[in-house]
């Protein structure tokens, strides 16, 4: 569902777009045009060219919010929404004092842009569908239903004394009950945040500090040939909360555009993303890596961290002045897509060489028998740090111990003899919650002998993993005491 009404926004956003490019404009300094697929004659140089310079093309929009942020999103704002008070200046912002002002004079309800005006269009068009977990068992929700279900609850609030500008926290399962609650805030003026039910208030302090796992290649295409059926579009997305949406994925682009497994690769329009150096200097070029920032507003983005803006300001402009800092980092491809690499908190120091797991573990993820891993530093007598790597092998990669030593050359050749994990410990699985992201945390109490105060592990899928990987790390500090 939510796929299918992604693909309708973007359809109509596409659409509405067509008709506000004006004259061909050349890719933003710094961000190369993405390629169309190689093969067929869509794909040649010529058709990419003759793409790029084609108004209402992807390049050429892409190009123009860039470019021209008020010429690109005023109109749209102006045509797409309903306004109670229309706006009269579409932007003004300024990265360097964390300053984010879009729309200003304007106001609006979210809620009546959601609802009301489907529901005067059409009012019995399905507005959600609910896979519950029985199969079989879906629930249809239309734009009338959620409508009349949104404002009990908004009443509900009121008459509970919650007013415009108050703080409500949702807990709640996913269900449509809880999206109207969303709504309901959203009507009424309150401010909302959401709390899924059946976490501890450590396991929320968890979650909301975890970064999110990019599908690995193998899932990727497992989930294209299985449950797509070699016939769905799947993309792989990079968005955080802050974002207020997706901000690199691989649609929209050109029609019949390739997409490449695992990989976020286009920037959104009005996303204009640099890689930045240790330095603070952006990284130019192509196959290079760096901290992710983003050089100018978009309207989707947070203003403010609520009762701290100097806090704001400090998280996500101080480290790189002028740029939005996205707390990850990413690698630019030949082609100028962007590949996600990790949390750059993830950064571990090997005898002076400051080193993310995630570079590692990018290397390991070549290796055909290790569909999954992950690279934990831990403190070393002589180093300051080193690596610990927990692999999944593959059933029929045959003797584990090769594919050990193997990783270790590879690990040498595409990084440094120093990147090379002094551990590498064969494991069934990884240790995930329900979302799938690996918790790191629990590794690392793990090698760092603090299984006994691992603290809460609810958000966990199988918590029974952490028994089986401890047994597997004991065995293994067996060995290496008897090989003593």
């Amino acid at each position: 569902m939510a796929a299918r009404t992604l693909g309708r926004g973007v359809g109509r956003l596409l659409g509405s777009l067509r008709g506000l490019s004006g004259q061909p404009a050349r890719p933003p300094c710094g961000v190369s045009a993405p390629r169309r697929a190689a093969s067929g004659p869509s794909g040649s140089a010529p058709a990419v060219a003759a793409a790029a310079a084609q108004p209402g093309s992807y390049p050429a929009l892409s190009a123009q919010a860039a470019r021209e942020p008020a010429a690109f999103w005023g109109p749209l704002a102006r045509d797409t929404l309903v306004w109670d008070t229309p706006y009269h200046t579409v932007w003004d912002c300024d990265f360097s004092t964390g300053k984010i002002g879009w729309f200003l004079g304007g106001q609006l309800n979210v809620s009546v842009n959601c609802l009301d005006q489907h529901v005067r269009k059409s009012p019995e068009s399905v507005a959600l569908i609910w896979e519950r977990d029985e199969p079989g068992t879906e629930v249809r929700i239309t734009y009338r239903e959620l409508l009349e279900t949104t404002c009990r609850l908004a009443n509900t609030l009121k008459r509970h004394g919650v007013h415009r500008g108050d703080r409500v926290a949702i807990y709640m399962p996913v269900s449509p009950l809880a999206v109207a609650a969303m709504l309901a805030c959203a009507r009424i003026g309150a401010v909302h945040t959401v709390i899924f039910a059946g976490f501890s208030a450590e396991s929320l302090a968890g979650r909301i500090n975890d970064v999110g796992e990019p599908i690995n290649c193998e899932a990727w295409e497992w989930l294209h040939r299985v449950v797509g059926d070699s016939r769905c579009t799947l993309v792989d997305t990079w968005w955080q909360t802050e974002t207020g949406g997706i901000c690199i994925a691989p649609r929209p682009s050109e029609e019949g555009a390739e997409i490449l497994p695992a990989m976020a690769m286009r920037p959104f329009f009005g996303i204009v993303p640099v890689l930045m150096d240790e330095k603070g200097s952006v990284v130019e070029g192509s196959n290079v890596s760096g901290a992710l920032c983003i050089s100018q507003a978009w309207p989707g983005m947070a203003r403010t961290i609520y009762g701290d803006h100097q806090r704001f300001v400090d998280a996500y402009f101080k480290a790189y002045p002028g740029y939005y800092f996205t707390g990850d980092g990413a690698y630019r491809t030949e082609g100028g897509y962007y590949q996600i690499t990790g949390r750059m908190d993830d950064v571990i120091n090997i005898s002076g060489h400051r080193l993310g797991t995630a570079e590692i573990e990018d290397a390991i993820a070549d290796h055909p028998a290790v569909p999954e891993s992950a690279v934990i530093g831990y403190p070393h007598d002589i180093k300051g740090e080193a690596a610990f790597a927990f692999i999944v092998v593959k059933d029929s990669a045959g003797d584990s111990d090769v594919v050990v030593q193997e990783l270790k050359s590879m690990v040498a050749t595409k990084i440094a003899k120093y990147a090379v994990p002094d551990e590498i410990l064969v494991v069934k699985r990884l240790p995930k919650t329900r979302s799938g992201k690996v918790m790191r945390r629990l590794l690392r109490k793990i090698i760092t002998s603090e299984a006994q105060e691992l603290g809460d592990t609810t958000t966990l899928e199988d918590p029974s993993i952490i028994a089986e990987i401890l047994s597997v790390y004991q065995k293994c500090k067996d060995k290496q005491a008897a090989a003593k």
